[in-house]
């Protein structure tokens, strides 16, 4: 009896080791979430040090609770979000448009441990993709269901997935040709003149800009 027993004991330890890994692993592999006041649904990616949710921000309503006002036109400096189009299904594609009263109000717009990234976290992430000549590419959402062709070079190494929810302000057709990003640094203390960062469907660069408060730009959101 004991010579078998020892027979079937590297067996006995293979078949142990196994159960002890496939129970340090993550059940599933599920991605961690992020529910905002509105009842939308987040993934967490992490590039390098940086947490970010993996779509753009699409609420009504401020942490707190109270609305923020529906159409950016007479917002009268306060914050206001608009479906790109006035379409809600472009709303759930892309998310809301904001102008940069909301970004700016002490209510906050996204979720509790979250905020809008500043320029220098945008600067960050933008360096760790190999700068702004080649950093597009890398976070664009992959393919031609959402952006025009050819939709150049984009790979979407982590996730990020950045989609072309164009901007509301000026005229011409800019759903599909451009992301567009609000950072919360103000150029300077004295006006709502906000850094913002643009993508674009004929190349991987990504371009730093900045606009007055009225204008409706798309919002990523970064861990606190």
């Amino acid at each position: 009896m004991k010579k078998g027993l020892f027979a079937m004991l590297p067996a006995i330890l293979f078949m142990a080791g196994i159960f002890i890994l496939n129970g340090c692993k993550k059940e599933n592999d599920e991605p961690e979430t992020v529910t905002d006041i509105d009842g939308n649904v987040y993934n967490i990616i992490k590039i390098g040090n940086q947490e970010w949710l993996d779509r753009n921000l699409n609420v009504t309503r401020y942490r707190n609770g109270d609305p923020l006002l529906q159409g950016l036109t007479g917002a009268n400096e306060q914050g206001a979000w608009i479906n790109y189009g006035n379409s809600e299904a472009n709303g759930e594609i892309y998310g809301k448009l904001y102008n940069s009263f909301a970004v700016h109000d002490a209510r906050g717009l996204a979720p509790v441990g979250w905020r809008v990234p500043t320029r220098n976290e945008w600067e960050e992430l933008i360096n760790l993709m190999g700068g702004f000549d080649v950093a597009g590419g890398k976070l664009k959402e992959r393919g031609l269901e959402h952006w025009l062709d050819p939709n150049a070079d984009a790979t979407d190494d982590y996730g990020f997935k950045a989609l072309p929810g164009g901007y509301a302000g000026g005229t011409g057709v800019y759903l599909g040709n451009y992301a567009s990003f609000w950072t919360s640094t103000r150029i300077r203390e004295d006006t709502n003149e906000t850094n913002n960062f643009w993508f674009y469907y004929n190349n991987a660069t990504v371009e730093r800009d900045s606009d007055y408060g009225g204008s409706g730009y798309s919002v990523r959101c970064i861990r606190d």
